[in-house]
């Protein structure tokens, strides 16, 4: 019979080595947090595609003080005939991966279904940037701290060690420590 800790239950706890009974609690407190986290995740991954939002990782502070460093922007994909100035969208990059984050100041018809938009950001660190886009993603709300971990995992090798750590819980979930009860002459 085990205990909590997947250790075989003995007689006495001083015939369980120590080091066993830490790894089995390292272990447990391991699984629960990998677990806390991957459900998070998927969680949160299911609201958004639930509410039509897209997560958007902000990893500059250029939309600071209304959106944080590090923050995850959920924004909903739009079209650039509904975009009105003061609005913060996020149109993906051209050149680089990823996506840019900002204010529209002033947008206007370029005809074919492509609208000309200046976007700048709210630090003003940024100059004014001019895009023809045809839609964006319009900002809806901020969670802050989670862009900067959504960004690493989304890169190359985020996703390398990601299925590396996932590899790595699984193996500890799967090697429960194991001991031998000894053999007590009183139980048949």
């Amino acid at each position: 019979m085990a205990d909590r800790f997947g250790l075989a239950q003995s007689a006495s706890p001083a015939l369980t080595p120590r080091w066993l009974r830490v790894y089995a609690r390292v272990r447990l407190v391991a699984l629960i947090v990998s677990a806390a986290v991957v459900g998070a995740a998927v969680l949160g991954l299911l609201i958004a595609l639930a509410a039509g939002v897209r997560p958007v990782p902000v990893t500059s502070g250029e939309m600071a003080p209304t959106i944080g460093k590090g923050a995850l922007v959920m924004a909903r994909p739009q079209s650039a005939s509904e975009l009105r100035t003061g609005d913060i969208i996020s149109v993906a990059q051209v050149r680089e991966p990823g996506w840019f984050t900002a204010r529209v100041q002033s947008i206007r018809d370029a005809g074919q279904g492509s609208y000309e938009v200046q976007l700048r950001a709210d630090s003003g660190a940024t100059p004014t940037r001019t895009l023809l886009i045809q839609d964006g993603a319009k900002y809806q709300l901020a969670v802050p701290l989670l862009g900067a971990p959504v960004a690493f995992f989304s890169s190359p090798l985020g996703g390398v060690l990601g299925w590396i750590l996932l590899g790595l819980v699984l193996a500890l979930a799967c090697l429960a420590p194991q001991t031998r009860p000894r053999h007590n002459p009183d139980v048949a």
